[in-house]
């Protein structure tokens, strides 16, 4: 399924990739590609607020940290990373959470950690470089940036790279959220409306998961990024670039306030995702080109990368290719389940066997399963979408979910039932992960044995949940044996209504006869369509056995074609 998180990390990817040039190498295009990739990300998805809150605190952060003297750089450093651990604990794990108002112990975590850098500077201080807080940010990558860009008077046609750039972002902006100037109300939604809503969204918790969930989904899908994220966050607090820190603080932030934030769904994690994996793979290409006696280090570090590469793919590709819609996986959240589409086939069926059309036989809808059916059914002629029934039902088809059936029943008399799948998802037992449970993989056999099930063969530890429905027949009208579900009613024989064909038929002599009733070659289930083919031979649609069988005048197979679900 394609969400708009996959446009916006897209655009978001344009927008950094146009931040970082743009500071590295002054060039206009780099921040021209910025407005208009952070433009596009802001239209697609309110998230973009996050990416924006970390660049605007990134760039504060980063220009007094380039006119700081080296205690009070050391102070700045320290302080950001504790106002990052700070928040997450009282945000995120949620340790005092209300006595701090959630965000408080950001600000402890940054008081905390200026006060330890000041402490350690003094432990071992460092010469003073001598230069004044303006000849220190003139040399700062961020600074300078700044300055040219403020500078620039030339760019964009004699206007000013700066304000060229806020033009094209406004530009994409009023396109997209007037809709082509077809609604000029769309500009006040898009300035406060998303940002509203992201706040709102905060209160209602929805997908309401746990606080680790986000960690989970890394550790478990995008081992290899996080876990060279983590071994590079070390290297690089160690050893700091602009560029290092400025990935290591979209990518710690990313976690911290997509953990923090009420809405938690598996979609959101690349997100997070994104900067870990563009750190790894600095890192990673750093370590191929470094020499020196750490070698060692250089190829144990690429036998774990090259095994957690296996693991990924191991990871990747069931989920992707294999089944994507069967939610076995943390990735999967509630999902249309494949029973509908079958149960769309077999009325398609019905209604070919009916009414020599795939879209005019008749169903009703019970508002439990107006979605998704009201999107399956959209270019059915003779559709009805009741809230209840409060009559007996005269279509030949009634879909009513699970938990109304008991409401319906009464006046669905002649109507045998199958039972089906509309929506399932993953069970979640990660919500009863505890310490003890943690401790259990070590001491209890039963628990190891079911991480290594799912681990290996994605199969959960409880049963997958659901929102099921009925289907309803009509006595005397056939439904193909090709359906999914466990039939509610012992008559689940395949019917045919004669009445259908009465005005159809046409007196006919017999001349011979061949075929029987099965599934073998020569045999056919529900056969709805012989035609010539010019030269002595037929061809039959074996419509039950879903191929086309040509035989000869004898009725002798010639060849056979086609399987269910084949094109």
């Amino acid at each position: 399924m394609l969400r708009e998180d996959s446009y916006t990390a897209t655009w978001t990817l344009l927008a950094m990739t146009g931040f970082v040039g743009f500071v590295l190498l002054r060039r206009r295009w780099w921040y021209y590609a910025f407005c208009v990739g952070l433009s596009f990300a802001y239209a697609t998805k309110e998230s973009t607020f996050i990416t924006m809150f970390l660049i605007g605190t990134f760039l504060i952060i980063s220009m007094i940290w380039e006119h700081a003297n080296v205690p009070l750089r050391r102070a700045i450093q320290v302080g950001a990373v504790g106002a990052i651990l700070g928040g997450f604990v009282t945000a995120v794990i949620g340790v005092y959470k209300k006595e701090l108002f959630e965000i408080g112990g950001g600000f402890i975590g940054l008081i905390v950690g200026a006060l330890g850098g000041v402490m350690y500077d003094r432990y071992k201080p460092e010469e003073s470089d001598g230069l004044t807080p303006r000849e220190r940010g003139a040399s700062g990558p961020m600074t300078g940036a700044w300055r040219a860009l403020w500078r620039d008077n030339s760019g964009f046609w004699g206007l000013g790279t700066f304000s060229g750039g806020i033009v094209l972002f406004f530009v994409v902006f009023i396109i997209l959220f007037t809709s082509l100037f077809t609604n000029f109300g769309g500009i006040r939604e898009g300035l406060i409306g998303g940002i509203r809503y992201w706040l709102e969204q905060h209160g209602v918790q929805r997908g309401n998961q746990p606080w680790f969930y986000y960690i989970l989904i890394l550790v478990a899908y995008e081992t290899l990024p996080f876990c060279f994220f983590i071994i590079a966050t070390v290297e690089y607090l160690r050893k700091p670039t602009w560029f290092t820190s400025f990935m290591l603080w979209w990518g710690w932030g990313a976690l911290t306030i997509y953990s923090w934030a009420g809405e938690k769904m598996p979609w959101l994690v690349i997100h997070i995702a994104t900067p870990m994996v563009l750190l790894t793979a600095r890192f990673l290409g750093e370590l191929w080109h470094r020499d020196g006696p750490a070698s060692w280090y250089r190829r144990s570090s690429f036998g774990v990368a090259t095994l957690l590469s296996a693991w990924s793919i191991h990871t990747g590709w069931p989920v992707n290719f294999e089944r994507p819609d069967t939610p076995r996986d943390l990735l999967v959240y509630t999902q249309t389940a494949p029973d509908v589409k079958k149960v769309m086939a077999d009325i398609e069926r019905m209604s070919l066997e009916q009414t020599a059309s795939a879209r005019d036989l008749g169903v009703t809808v019970q508002s439990g399963a107006w979605w998704p059916f009201s999107w399956y059914l959209r270019d059915f002629k003779n559709v009805d979408y009741p809230s209840q029934l409060n009559s007996p039902a005269t279509k030949p088809v009634v879909i009513v979910a699970l938990e109304d059936d008991d409401k319906n029943a009464p006046f669905l008399n002649g109507y045998s039932k199958t039972k089906y799948k509309m929506r399932w998802w993953y069970p979640e037992d990660y919500r009863n992960i505890t310490i003890d449970s943690l401790r259990n993989v070590f001491t209890n056999a039963e628990t190891r044995s079911g991480l290594w099930q799912w681990l290996i063969y994605r199969e959960p530890t409880q049963p997958l949940g659901s929102y099921d429905f009925f289907v309803y027949i009509k006595d005397g009208i056939s439904i193909s044996p090709a359906t999914a579900g466990q039939s509610a009613s012992t008559n689940t024989t395949a019917r045919i209504n004669p009445e259908a064909y009465v005005s159809k038929l046409v007196p006919v002599q017999a001349r011979g006869e061949f075929g029987s009733t099965g599934k073998g070659q020569g045999q056919y289930t529900l056969p709805r369509g012989i035609a010539p083919d010019g030269l002595g031979s037929f061809f039959i649609a074996d419509t039950g056995n879903h191929r086309i069988q040509k035989v000869d005048r004898t009725g002798k197979v010639v060849v056979a074609w086609g399987t269910e679900g084949a094109r």
